[in-house]
């Protein structure tokens, strides 16, 4: 998995979406046309494998990208689907419960 955190959106060319759920217009991380796209070279990227029995929890709004190196199984699940009015920026009434 490739993840950039939520402050590195304006480098990764998010499309406008009808809801919360953006996706990115580049379609391919790993090759990039910095021509095409040329605040993406601005990106800092955590690389992550995730291994048989393993388990990954994305934080909420981290962009993420899924490259499968073999043959896989696996169940997505989004949680708190309130959060951005919870968690967004400037919310002074935020309260984390844990």
């Amino acid at each position: 998995m490739i993840l950039f955190s939520p402050e590195q959106t304006e480098y990764l060319y998010a499309l406008k979406a009808f809801n919360s759920f953006q996706t990115c217009e580049i379609k391919n991380v790993i090759d990039v046309d910095k021509d095409q796209f040329p605040l993406f070279s601005h990106t800092r990227t955590l690389e992550i494998v995730v291994g048989p029995g393993e388990l990954l929890v994305i934080p909420a709004f981290w962009w993420h990208c899924v490259y499968a190196v073999d043959n896989v199984f696996s169940v997505s699940a989004g949680m708190q689907w309130d959060a951005w009015e919870e968690l967004k920026p400037g919310n002074e009434t935020m309260s984390l419960t844990i």
